[in-house]
């Protein structure tokens, strides 16, 4: 997950991201960036994510947490 941040700072068309930084805050989070988000988990880290896991997160790291615990748990 060493990318996670770059990975995710490009979906979202900002230079940089950090575990704090509140998904509302960025006019990229929308469902385009939704989606982007479930593919990048899919194809880069091997795990599925629906919208129902997505929503209610608040921060880009609660993002990471959740893709982290899908890898540990397949």
């Amino acid at each position: 997950m060493e990318n996670f941040y770059d990975e995710f700072a490009e979906i979202l068309e900002v230079d940089e991201v950090t575990r704090e930084d509140l998904l509302d805050d960025y006019e990229g989070w929308d469902s385009l960036g939704l989606l982007s988000t479930q593919i990048m988990a899919e194809e880069n880290y091997g795990v599925k994510i629906s919208n129902g896991d997505i929503k209610g997160l608040a921060t880009v790291g609660d993002i990471e947490d959740l893709i982290q615990s899908r890898r540990n748990a397949g």
